[in-house]
């Protein structure tokens, strides 16, 4: 069992055949050739409104986490990107990330478990310019979590 929501995360979307590695924070490493998915967990968390009295009258309201997840692939074929190279990027990869993203049932985490309601694409696919390679492309989704404290 993941012991992390983006731990959670990484298992759900291993299993759903998108042909490209899944990391987790900055465990990618330097020589990590694209495509790969990386996120980023606890952007940030806020509690719900306190329904059941919270947790002062012993309930347990949940949290809504943020996560990011980016996705990063070449845009031309980088042995020959400077003399105009063939294209590489994958036009399809992009949304078929965000169709899985959206509404993912990813169970439980942590222990003793705790167990995440529902997964909302918040934002994503966006496109942001990746600084240190005018080459690589970095797609960038925003993911709420509904879960338990």
């Amino acid at each position: 069992m993941a012991q992390t929501t983006g731990g959670a995360l990484k298992v759900y979307l291993e299993g759903q055949s998108l042909g490209v590695p899944i990391f987790v924070r900055d465990l990618a490493g330097k020589d990590q050739s694209p495509p790969y998915v990386l996120i980023h967990e606890g952007i940030t968390a806020t509690v719900e409104a306190t329904e059941d009295g919270g947790a002062a009258l012993g309930g347990g309201s949940p949290v809504i986490e943020e996560l990011q997840v980016d996705l990063y692939m070449y845009s031309k074929d980088p042995t020959s990107a400077t003399s105009g190279g063939s294209r590489v990027e994958s036009y399809t990869l992009p949304y078929a990330l965000a169709r899985v993203l959206a509404g993912a049932a990813l169970g439980t985490f942590g222990t003793p478990p705790r167990r995440i309601y529902n997964c909302q694409l918040v934002e994503g696919p966006r496109e942001l310019p990746d600084l240190d390679d005018d080459n690589r492309l970095r797609k960038v989704y925003t993911v709420a979590l509904r879960r338990d404290t």
